[in-house]
């Protein structure tokens, strides 16, 4: 049976027809994959990540990583070693790592002032607390490094916060109750919402929104962004802000143990992203710049006083500190 030349030519710019359109689809979903990769590395570029040896602290999202590889020495191996038996050593060996830099994170001796520390101090029961803590991480990547096969190398994560922190916080670090804030007389609020001297802001819903708590309500601070840029600030579990006269403005004993442990006494961050600071710390947060860090206390920052002036000032802040919404920016 022949075909036709009007049916062949037809047939012809179908094919063509389908051919093009595949390398449209194509195209569209390497672009759209082009955008996602961008937009994750752009991410990734404003989160504040501190590599280390064998390792890594993502200080944003609270990840600790750290590598380790299996003892690839031949006489070690016999030709009857099998793969599981090489992973579980890298395993083994990255765990290890991440051991010694849980134990630089948590085992840091930080002081609130000279006689109370916010950290508890070294001893065999919270050191191995932290190795119980490294050696429970898991394995999120391996590879073959070598060309016979005998290398591994793979990455063990854990969170730095959640148990971990609860178990490097001194016990002085509690829960703090609810605090209630009383709205002085102020004629604007009892103009439009015709409220009584008694009103009383204590259940702290506007804080889990991004948006005002109430319409008509005088617009409060949500949480606190540091801007350390600049001072050579490097991240600490339990940063410090105190006055240029050494007055505390906000440590580890202002917070609510249960909101360290969840999210962390503070978060860090690499670039002033609007989004990522929304999410922390609400929509309205009052912006300090710091003025310098302690040259002999590492997790200390210092503000000036007007700025110190103007915190001590705010009744909300009890609510904001005490839920550890508190950003601090700081040089990648």
């Amino acid at each position: 049976m022949t075909i036709s030349r009007q049916i062949r030519e037809k047939l012809f710019i179908m094919l063509l027809f389908l051919m093009h359109v595949s390398v449209i689809s194509s195209s569209t979903v390497d672009a759209v994959e082009t955008v996602k990769k961008t937009k994750i590395k752009d991410d990734h570029k404003q989160e504040c990540i501190v590599k280390l040896e064998y390792g890594s602290i993502n200080w944003t999202t609270g990840v600790a990583r750290a590598k380790g590889r299996n003892s690839a020495v031949k006489k070690e191996f016999s030709d009857t070693t099998t793969d599981t038996m090489l992973v579980e050593s890298a395993i083994e060996n990255a765990r290890e790592h991440l051991f010694q830099i849980l134990k630089s994170v948590g085992l840091q001796k930080h002081s609130a002032s000279e006689n109370r520390e916010i950290v508890k101090q070294p001893d065999y029961t919270l050191t191995a607390q932290i190795k119980k803590k490294a050696f429970g991480a898991k394995m999120v990547k391996s590879h073959y490094i070598s060309v016979l096969g005998q290398i591994v190398e793979v990455e063990v994560e854990t969170r730095i916060y959640g148990d971990f922190l609860d178990s490097v916080l001194t016990a002085e670090i509690e829960e703090i109750h609810d605090i209630q804030l009383f709205e002085p007389e102020d004629n604007y609020l009892k103009n439009q919402q015709n409220l009584n001297s008694s009103s009383i802001y204590s259940d702290e819903s506007w804080l889990e929104t991004d948006t005002p708590f109430h319409a008509n309500q005088k617009l409060q601070y949500t949480g606190l962004v540091i801007d350390a840029r600049g001072i050579k600030f490097k991240p600490v579990i339990c940063p410090v802000i105190v006055s240029e006269q050494g007055e505390e403005i906000y440590t580890p004993l202002f917070i609510s143990r249960k909101y360290a442990v969840e999210r962390g006494v503070c978060s860090y961050i690499c670039s002033p992203n609007p989004a990522i600071i929304s999410q922390k710390v609400g929509n309205n947060p009052v912006i300090i710049k710091a003025l310098r860090k302690d040259n002999d206390v590492s997790h200390l920052i210092v503000i000036n006083m007007s700025d110190a002036d103007r915190l001590q000032k705010m009744a909300e802040r009890h609510i904001f500190m005490k839920r550890c919404r508190v950003i601090i920016i700081v040089s990648p």
